[in-house]
């Protein structure tokens, strides 16, 4: 059986696939570096500001998060708090 990989970090440019950057959020606290998630302005202006929402359920977890105008950045290490709610903000692509 092949053994499990760890993701690795990176910065990805989500331009022509931004309806995918909270998925990608997710888990990347538990890639092996930083993940930066760039060009995903206009998720800013979806069903709710999914790259804050996304920044600040990360952050109830205990993730490390930095946002800027067209990127979020999550760094991996921190232990996530297992037991916390999570924000919807009424978005489906937040509560999946």
């Amino acid at each position: 059986m092949p053994s499990a990989r760890r993701a690795v970090g990176g910065t990805v440019n989500m331009r022509d696939i931004s309806d995918t950057m909270p998925t990608l959020a997710a888990i990347a606290p538990f890639a092996s570096g930083p993940v930066r998630i760039e060009d995903v302005a206009n998720t800013r202006v979806k069903e709710c500001d999914r790259l804050e929402a996304c920044a600040e359920n990360l952050r109830r977890l205990g993730a490390e998060v930095a946002t800027g105008p067209y990127w979020i950045e999550i760094r991996p290490g921190a232990p996530l708090t297992s037991t916390t709610d999570i924000k919807t903000y009424s978005d489906h692509r937040i509560v999946m």
